[in-house]
C-alpha cells in the first residue's frame, strides 16, 4: 500500500464511481468503508450519494440525513454542489447526501444532470467516492461515465453476472450515442444494438463503426479509442469459498472476450455476516470490525484502485505529450 503521503496527494481531485448491474450487491458499503479507510490515511475524501432516487449512504455511515441533499441541487434550490457538502463523525471525511430526493430529483433533466457532473469537478477534496446506482438507466450509465475510473460491483449469482454484462453493453452504447449524435449514426448504433443482442458485442460495435466511418472516418478512429479504452473495473462482493473468489478474472475475461478489451480485475470482498449486523447498529463495519479479514480485503482493494488510478493517469499523461 502506498504511504499516506503518496496515497493523498493530488495535483487535482480524483473520481470513482460505484455501480452495479443489479441492485442489493453492497455498493454502498463498498463506498462507505473505502471512504472511511481513505480519510483514515489523512486523504480529504467527499462521498457523495448519486443512487438518484435509492439513496441511503447516510445510513452505512450511521448517521442522520442532512437537512441539505442532493435534491436542493437538483431541483435548483441552489446552485453550488460544494453548499451541501456536511462533515461526518470521520475525520478527513465528508458527505453529500441524496437522502429523500423527490421525484424530480430521482429523474432530473438533461441539462441539470450534466451540471450536476460539471460540478462534481469544483468539489475541493482528494477524492470524490460516488455511491451511483444500479441497472441500466441512462442516470446510471451517465454519472459511471463521467469520473475519472468506474467500478462495477458484482456478487457471485447468475442474475448479477448477467446484469453486469448487460451494463456493460449499456455503456459502450450510451458513449457511442453521445459522441456520434448525427441521426443518421444514431440509426447505425440502434442497428447494432439489436445486433449485439444475440452475437458478439465487440463485432456489433466494430460494424457500427465501420458504417460511420464511411461518412466520417476521423470521427470513426476517435470512437473506436473512445469504446476500446473504457476504464471498467471489477469489484466481486460477498465471496464466500474460493469459486467466488475466482469470480473476478473470470467476468473480465468474458468482457475481454466478448464486449471491451479495457477490464480490470480490482479484488474481492469476503461475505460477513457482521456487516448487516454493523449496518442495524447505526456502525460503519470498518469501525466496528477493523481488524476483520473482510477490512483486510478492502484495504487491498483500495491498493489496486490506488494503482490503477496512477496507471491511468500516467497513460493520460503520456498521450498528452
Amino acid at each position: 500500500m502506498e504511504s499516506d503521503n503518496e496515497a493523498c496527494v493530488n495535483n487535482q481531485q480524483v473520481s470513482w464511481a460505484f455501480a452495479s448491474g443489479k441492485g442489493g450487491v453492497g455498493k454502498t458499503f463498498l463506498v462507505a468503508g473505502l471512504g472511511i479507510i481513505l480519510a483514515q490515511k489523512g486523504c480529504d475524501v467527499i462521498i457523495l450519494d448519486g443512487d438518484l432516487g435509492g439513496a441511503n449512504l447516510h445510513t452505512a455511515l450511521g448517521v442522520d440525513p442532512p437537512e441539505k441533499t442532493l435534491s436542493d441541487f437538483t431541483s435548483g434550490k441552489t446552485g453550488r454542489l460544494d453548499e451541501l457538502v456536511v462533515d461526518t463523525p470521520y475525520e478527513n471525511l465528508r458527505m453529500i447526501s441524496g437522502a429523500y430526493n423527490n421525484l424530480g430529483g430521482a429523474n432530473p433533466n438533461f441539462t441539470t444532470k450534466y451540471k450536476l457532473f460539471k460540478h462534481f469537478k469544483s468539489l475541493k477534496c482528494d477524492y470524490l467516492l460516488i455511491d451511483g446506482g444500479s441497472g441500466t438507466s441512462f442516470n446510471s450509465i451517465d454519472l459511471f461515465l463521467s469520473t475519472d475510473l468506474g467500478a462495477l460491483v458484482v456478487t457471485p449469482d447468475r442474475s448479477a453476472m448477467e446484469l453486469t454484462y448487460r451494463f456493460i453493453k449499456a455503456l459502450i452504447f450510451r458513449r457511442l450515442k453521445a459522441e456520434a449524435d448525427w441521426p443518421l449514426f444514431e440509426g447505425f448504433i440502434d442497428e447494432g444494438l439489436k445486433e449485439s443482442r444475440s452475437g458478439d458485442m465487440i463485432e456489433a460495435a466494430g460494424k457500427v463503426l465501420d458504417k460511420i466511418a464511411k461518412s466520417a472516418s476521423p470521427l470513426a478512429e476517435r470512437l473506436e479509442k473512445e469504446i476500446f479504452n473504457l476504464n471498467t473495473q471489477i469489484i466481486v462482493n460477498n465471496a464466500r469459498d474460493y469459486q467466488d473468489q475466482s469470480l473476478g478474472p473470470a467476468v473480465c475475461d468474458v468482457i475481454d472476450k466478448f464486449y471491451s478489451p479495457s477490464c480490470g480485475y480490482l479484488g474481492y470482498v469476503p461475505y460477513d455476516q457482521r456487516v448487516i449486523t454493523s449496518g442495524n447498529n447505526g456502525k460503519p463495519f470498518v469501525v466496528e470490525y477493523k481488524s476483520s479479514e473482510t477490512v483486510a480485503r478492502l484495504l487491498l482493494v483500495l491498493e489496486e484502485l490506488l494503482k490503477v488510478t496512477q496507471a491511468f493517469s500516467n497513460k493520460s499523461q503520456m498521450n498528452l505529450i
